[in-house]
C-alpha cells in the first residue's frame, strides 16, 4: 500500500510541535487516524516526546531530524509521531514507564518504538546521529529496529506484551477493597526518616547531581515539622530552600528558578524556566516565611512574582508554560556574564557586586559567570547598591536575544499558581497578588465558556481535553478563593468540576484515571500516582477533594476520599520512587483543619493573624459581616451559632474548639494546635 505522507505539524497548537514543522521528517500528530495508518502500512511507530524548553530535544532535532539522510530513512520505514509532553502528560507517563521497564533511565527527548497497536517494544532518550558518548548512533538504531520489526516479529510481540503488562500492573492496577488499612502518619514518618539519610547536609536537596527542586520531597520535611514539631525537618526544608534561591539555579538578575542544576550544589542550571517550579517556590517560600520571617524569602518571592508578570504573563491574562534554555542556539547564553562586561556596565560599583555574586575574570562556567550567592566573599553588601546594579544589568540583558517562550496556557499549572499567589498575597499583605490570582482564575474560566474544563488553552482556545490533574488544580483554586472571598460562585465551580470529574474520570473501583475513561487514544488508562516535578494527579486530587469535602461538610465525599487515599497508599508501595505526593496529600487530608472567621472588615486582627499564620493543612473560610448584620448563622461542623461579634472557630478533624474573639487569642490558639503529634 502506497501512501504519500508529509510533515503535519505546521498547524499544530503546540509551540514544541511547530518547532519541528519545517523538518524533512514526515511528522504526524498523535491520533486514532495516525495509529490506524500504522496498522494499514504495517510499520513500526517512532514516537518522539519532548517539550519546547528542552535543550537536548533541540540538540537531537538539529543533529538527526534536520538530517535529510536520516529523515529519508525514517519516512520510508516508520510512522513518525511527535508529542508535546506538556500537552499530553498521560501519554508521556505511559511511555516513560515503558522505558524504565526496559531498564533505561528516563528523560527527554523520549524516543520510543511502538508496534502498530501503539504498544512499546524498545526505546531510549537522546541518541546522537552517529555512535559517540558510548551511545549508539540514531542511524544504527533505526536500521536495527527496522530489521528487528520485520525479521523477528516473535521477539517484538513478546517484548511489547511483557512491557505493556508491566506498565498496566504498575500504573493501572486494581486493588481489593479489603486491603489492610494504611496509617498515613506512620508511612509519612518512615518515608521522612529514609529521605533524611539521602539529604545533602551542606546544600540541601538530595545528595549528588543533578539537583532538582522537588516540591513533593520538600513537603515531606515541612509536614513532618508541622505535625511533629520536628526541628530537624524544619532545618532540612529551610536549608534546601535557601541554598536553592542563593545558587545559580536562581536567576539573580531577572528572578525566577530554573528547572534543575547539573551539579551537586545548585550552581550550574539547566537554564529552562518552568511555570510549575516557580509556582512551587512561591508556595514553599510563603509557608516558610510565615514561620521564619526570613527576609531572604520575602525578597525572592517578590522577585519571582515580578518575573512572572514581566516574562510569563500572557497578553490577556493567565501564564505561559515555560522559557527555553537556549537563545541563539546556545544554552544559557542569555543569562551568563563576562567580568569585563559587568565592569563596563557597573563602573565603580562593579567590584562590590562581583564580590557579592562570585564573579571572576576566569568565570565559573565555561569561561563565563553564573551569578550566585553560595560562597560570597561579601556577606552583607549594601542592598540598595546591589538592587541598582541588578537593574542596570537587567536593562542590558533585555537587549539580548531572549529565549523563546512557550505560550500555551496549561490549566493545571495555572491552577497551582493561583493558590500560590493567593497564599503569598495573604502572608505578605499584597492585595495586588490576590487580585492577580482572581484575574488568572477568571481568565481561565471565561476562556472555557461552554467547552467545559480543558487541559490546554492555545490563544485562549481550548485545544486539549482535560486531565484529572486539571480538575484537581482548579477545584483547589476555587475552594481557596471561596475561602478568602466568601464568593459562592467559586464553590459552585468546584462542585460542577467535581461532578464532571466523576463522570469522565472515575472508574468502577472509585479511583480516578488521568485520561477520561471514554477517551480511546491511550493503550492504558492510568491512575497517575507517581510524582514528577509536581505532585502526582492522584495526590492533587486527594488534597483538593478533601478541602472541598471539609468546606461543604460533605461526609460522603470525606469517606470517598478516605477510601481513595487508602487505595493510593497501598498502590504506591510498589513504586520505586515518586511516592511523596500521595503521602503528603494523605497526611493533609487526615490532619485537616478548617478555620471559620466572621469579621466586620478584612482589616480585622483575626483575619490578619490568620493570613500571617497560614498552614498548608488548614483551609480558611472568611466571612465579612457588618456588625448590624451579625445574627444566627449556620457554621459547618457546629450547626447554628449566634454570631454577635467578630469571632474565629478552629475545627480539627471535625472537632471544633471554643471560639476566640481577638487576634492575640487566635494567635495563641493556632500556636497551641500547630503540632498534631502522633
Amino acid at each position: 500500500m502506497t501512501v504519500q505522507l508529509s510533515n503535519q505539524l505546521k498547524l499544530s497548537s503546540s509551540a514544541y510541535l511547530r518547532q519541528h514543522a519545517d523538518q524533512p521528517v514526515h511528522w504526524q500528530t498523535w491520533s486514532k487516524e495516525t495509529l490506524e495508518l500504522a496498522k494499514q502500512l504495517n510499520r513500526p511507530i517512532l514516537l518522539s516526546i519532548g517539550y519546547a524548553a528542552c535543550h537536548w530535544c533541540h540538540v537531537m532535532a538539529h543533529e538527526s531530524f534536520d538530517n535529510d539522510k536520516i529523515a529519508d530513512y525514517m519516512n520510508e520505514h516508520f510512522i513518525n509521531i511527535k508529542i508535546d509532553r506538556e500537552e499530553r502528560p498521560d501519554l508521556d507517563q505511559i511511555y516513560m514507564a515503558a522505558l524504565t521497564a526496559m531498564g533505561e533511565q528516563g528523560g527527554w527527548p523520549l524516543t520510543i518504538f511502538l508496534t502498530p497497536d501503539a504498544e512499546p517494544f524498545w526505546g531510549g532518550t537522546y541518541f546522537p546521529p552517529h555512535t559517540r558518548f558510548n551511545r549508539p548512533g540514531f542511524d544504527d538504531v533505526l536500521r536495527g529496529i527496522h530489521q528487528l520489526f520485520h525479521q523477528d516479529k516473535d521477539k517484538v510481540n513478546h517484548n511489547s506484551r511483557v512491557i505493556t503488562e508491566h506498565i498496566q500492573q504498575r500504573l493501572a492496577q486494581h486493588l481489593n477493597h479489603d486491603s489492610a488499612p494504611q496509617d498515613p502518619f506512620l508511612l509519612h514518618k518512615t518515608y521522612a526518616q529514609r529521605l533524611s539519610s539521602m539529604l545533602d547536609p551542606h546544600y540541601g536537596g538530595i545528595k549528588g547531581a543533578p539537583k532538582f527542586p522537588s516540591s513533593p520531597l520538600m513537603e515531606i520535611f515541612w509536614l513532618q515539622h508541622l505535625n511533629n514539631n520536628d526541628p530537624a525537618a524544619y532545618d532540612a526544608f529551610l536549608l534546601s530552600l535557601k541554598n536553592m534561591v542563593q545558587g545559580g539555579i536562581y536567576d539573580h538578575v531577572g528572578g525566577g528558578l530554573c528547572r534543575y542544576s547539573v551539579d551537586d550544589h545548585w550552581l550550574v542550571p539547566h537554564f529552562e524556566k518552568m511555570l510549575y517550579d516557580n509556582s512551587q517556590l512561591i508556595k514553599h517560600g510563603s509557608f516558610a516565611y510565615a514561620k521564619s520571617q526570613d527576609q531572604l524569602l520575602r525578597t525572592r518571592i517578590e522577585e519571582v512574582i515580578d518575573w512572572l508578570q514581566r516574562e510569563l504573563q500572557l497578553p490577556q491574562g493567565g501564564f505561559a508554560s515555560s522559557l527555553d534554555a537556549d537563545s541563539e542556539g546556545v544554552e544559557g547564553k542569555y543569562y551568563v556574564w563576562d567580568r569585563s562586561e559587568i565592569d563596563a556596565i557597573l563602573g565603580d560599583d562593579s567590584q562590590i557586586f562581583c564580590e557579592a555574586y562570585n564573579i571572576t575574570m576566569q568565570g565559573n562556567w565555561e569561561g563565563s559567570n553564573i551569578l550566585n550567592r553560595l560562597h560570597s566573599s561579601l556577606a552583607d553588601p549594601d542592598q540598595k547598591l546591589i538592587e541598582t546594579c541588578k537593574s542596570k544589568l537587567l536593562a542590558v540583558r533585555q537587549k539580548r536575544i531572549a529565549p523563546a517562550r512557550d505560550d500555551k496556557l496549561l490549566v493545571d499549572w495555572n491552577g497551582q499558581l493561583i493558590v500560590a499567589l493567593l497564599n503569598a498575597g495573604r502572608v505578605f499583605d499584597r492585595a495586588d497578588w490576590i487580585k492577580l490570582a482572581k484575574q488568572t482564575y477568571a481568565k481561565i474560566n471565561m476562556s472555557l465558556d461552554h467547552h467545559g474544563l480543558c487541559h490546554c488553552l492555545s490563544d485562549y482556545v481550548p485545544s486539549v481535553r482535560a486531565l484529572s490533574s486539571d480538575y484537581a488544580a482548579m477545584i483547589h483554586a476555587a475552594v481557596s478563593l471561596y475561602g478568602y472571598t466568601s464568593d459562592q460562585s467559586y464553590l459552585a465551580d468546584a462542585r460542577l468540576w467535581l461532578s464532571e470529574l466523576n463522570k469522565q474520570h472515575k472508574d468502577e473501583n472509585g479511583d480516578y484515571r488521568l485520561t477520561a475513561l471514554n477517551q480511546d487514544d491511550v493503550i492504558i488508562h492510568i491512575h497517575a500516582d507517581q510524582d514528577d516535578a509536581t505532585p502526582s494527579a492522584t495526590a492533587q486530587l486527594i488534597e483538593a477533594l478533601a478541602r472541598l469535602a471539609l468546606v461543604d461538610q460533605d461526609i460522603k465525599l470525606q469517606q470517598q476520599i478516605e477510601a481513595l487515599s487508602q487505595r493510593a497508599l497501598t498502590r504506591i508501595q510498589a513504586l520505586s520512587y515518586g511516592q511523596a505526593g500521595i503521602l503528603n496529600a494523605a497526611l493533609i487530608s487526615q490532619s485537616a483543619m478548617i478555620l471559620h472567621i466572621f469579621a466586620d472588615s478584612m482589616e480585622h486582627p483575626l483575619i490578619k493573624i490568620a493570613n500571617q499564620m497560614i498552614d498548608m493543612r488548614r483551609t480558611d473560610v472568611i466571612k465579612v459581616i457588618a456588625n448590624d448584620e451579625m445574627r444566627e448563622t449556620e457554621i459547618p461542623h457546629l450547626g447554628a451559632q449566634n454570631i454577635t461579634q467578630s469571632s474565629a472557630y478552629l475545627c480539627i478533624s471535625n472537632r471544633c474548639l471554643a471560639p476566640v474573639y481577638s487576634g492575640d487569642d487566635l494567635e495563641k490558639l493556632l500556636k497551641e494546635n500547630a503540632s498534631l503529634q502522633t
